[in-house]
């Protein structure tokens, strides 16, 4: 029996919106006081939060493990395995009616978020430094791979991120080298196609794993790097974009300076957005992946989402999900078409605006391409308003206006 374990809430929190046209908001439908997502699988919006199996569409609880049980999700949602290394048993049941279906053969060394293509898991062997992939029905051995690079490294291991397998095809893992004066970590795309690496990566010092994500309709990989580019003054973060199929990069995004290394990387179920967090921001940003272009507006909870499609934002540190409401906000007609909201504009000292009463005692926002609140102020109830910007950098910012339930922006070329 379903068991819910959670409870509504009525606040809205509204996306930080600095386009002219859109904005977004977010309503909390559910939280649970647990940490750490252990698994999750994607296609099916279930998350596994010990000792829960949850429907991240509306909190409900699927199934409660007892004891050092764990669940390992499948890729569709049909099914899940629960593992006992203690008992050492696997086994499998029905995701809809928690019904047992079969024993499984256990494994020592099972490893994995969750299981690919319904049928395949994979483990490591310490002894010799070897992925299996197996079919988890059979127990047969369908593929493996030895952890090496040139020359052969005998002493790589796994670390950091459970390893993931793309579409079958791609193998992709952190690991450890101990080289006996320091540790060498790199992160690698392994083709198991064509039997060869085709994606490398050494750490910085620091590092213990990529900050990365696949893509989940196509065959690529947004990554995170801190790197100086051609025609880059100096290094700056990006977000970088590799093709697997291409074995190229095909794009790099800068969201910052170089001290704001990205630390977290979520893309959209259907691949048109990249949310990404910066060491030096608590807030997520939105990257419109499709139409190759920064959002201004960020989600500015904290909080850190590991799952989101088009209606539904799922994040930990309080495990919890959120409605997601996207609303397409026309130009206004104003009384007057013939006086500028904003003049002058581009200006060199200030500006001047011309505020509509609905946002009187609400809030103003400065703020940059990259989404940083640069200014603010509150709004008095003076049609009037003049804001000194003679000390910011010349560049393009944008100028928010909200009074809690409207929102409104304007863009300031500061010269």
């Amino acid at each position: 029996m379903k068991q819910k374990m959670f409870t509504l809430f009525a606040v809205a929190i509204l996306f930080a919106a600095t386009t002219a046209d859109s904005f977004a908001q977010l309503t909390k439908i559910w939280e649970i006081n647990k940490n750490g997502i252990q698994s999750y699988s994607p296609n099916a919006k279930l998350a596994y939060a010990f000792p829960l199996l949850m429907d991240l569409t509306n909190g409900d609880t699927i199934a409660i493990v007892n004891g050092p049980d764990q669940i390992i999700l499948d890729n569709s949602g049909k099914r899940y395995f629960t593992i006992n290394k203690f008992s050492k048993t696997l086994k499998v049941y029905d995701r809809y009616t928690n019904e047992f279906i079969q024993d499984l053969v256990y494994r020592k060394y099972l490893l994995g978020k969750y299981v690919v293509n319904d049928s395949i898991m994979f483990e490591f062997e310490d002894n010799t430094g070897t992925y299996n992939f197996w079919n988890i029905y059979t127990n047969e051995i369908i593929d493996s791979y030895k952890l090496q690079s040139e020359p052969d490294e005998p002493n790589l291991t796994p670390t950091g991120d459970t390893p993931i397998l793309k579409d079958g095809r791609y193998f992709a893992c952190n690991t450890l080298l101990k080289s006996g004066i320091s540790d060498i970590r790199k992160f690698i795309i392994y083709d198991r196609k064509t039997k060869e690496i085709i994606f490398s990566k050494i750490m910085p010092p620091n590092h213990d794993v990529l900050v990365q994500s696949f893509m989940h309709r196509s065959n690529q990989m947004a990554f995170g790097e801190v790197i100086k580019l051609d025609g880059d003054d100096k290094p700056y973060s990006y977000i970088r974009i590799f093709d697997l199929d291409k074995r190229e990069i095909i794009r790099n995004v800068r969201v910052g300076e170089e001290n704001e290394k990205v630390r977290h990387i979520v893309i959209r179920m259907d691949d048109s957005f990249i949310l990404y967090l910066n060491t030096t921001l608590l807030y997520t940003n939105f990257y419109d992946y499709k139409n190759d272009r920064k959002l201004s507006f960020k989600i500015t909870t904290s909080n850190t989402p590991f799952y989101i499609d088009d209606s539904l934002y799922v994040s930990e540190y309080p495990f919890s999900a959120y409605k997601i409401d996207w609303t397409t906000v026309g130009v206004e007609d104003e009384p007057n078409p013939n006086i500028p909201i904003i003049y002058p504009n581009p200006t060199t000292n200030s500006i001047n605006l011309n505020i509509d009463e609905k946002f009187y005692n609400g809030q103003w926002q400065m703020i940059d391409l990259n989404g940083r609140d640069i200014l603010n102020g509150i709004i008095l109830s003076n049609p009037q308003l003049q804001i000194d910007i003679s000390n910011l950098p010349s560049a393009t910012y944008y100028l928010r206006l909200t009074n809690g339930k409207e929102i409104k922006v304007e863009k300031v070329v500061k010269w």
